[in-house]
Formats: C-alpha cells, sequence, structure tokens
C-alpha cells in the first residue's frame, strides 16, 4: 500500500496510511474516501471453498 486514505465501514471510520493492514468482515459494504494522489491498495480477497482473488485498487473512481 502507498500513500494514504481513510476506510468507511457502515458508520465507522479510519484514517490509514502506508505499511498499514485493513480488515473488514465478508460483505460488509465499505468504501474509499480522502484519498491522497498516491493512494495504491492490494486486496486479497478470500471466499468460501478456497476462492481467492487479489486486486490492485487505486484512487481513480474514489472520493477524494
Amino acid at each position: 500500500m502507498s500513500g494514504s486514505a481513510s476506510l468507511v465501514v457502515g458508520r465507522n471510520s479510519c484514517a490509514f496510511r502506508t505499511n498499514d493492514v485493513l480488515l473488514t468482515s465478508a460483505n460488509a459494504y465499505h468504501r474509499f474516501v480522502d484519498c491522497s494522489d498516491a493512494f495504491t491498495i492490494w486486496g486479497v480477497f478470500y471466499g468460501p471453498n478456497g476462492r481467492r482473488d487479489v486486486r490492485c485498487v487505486t484512487c481513480r473512481g474514489f472520493r477524494r
């Protein structure tokens, strides 16, 4: 992860920056806000029956 932003889950918000680790519950509605220009994060998703997915997310399309 690089840059900084805030993670909003439900009514809770948490600011984070480079080297922080974020966890959310499965199916929790969440979003990133206040993203810095350098914001990039890797999303690792682990699902039922061992299904896995890894994605790189940037701030494009997120609110700043």
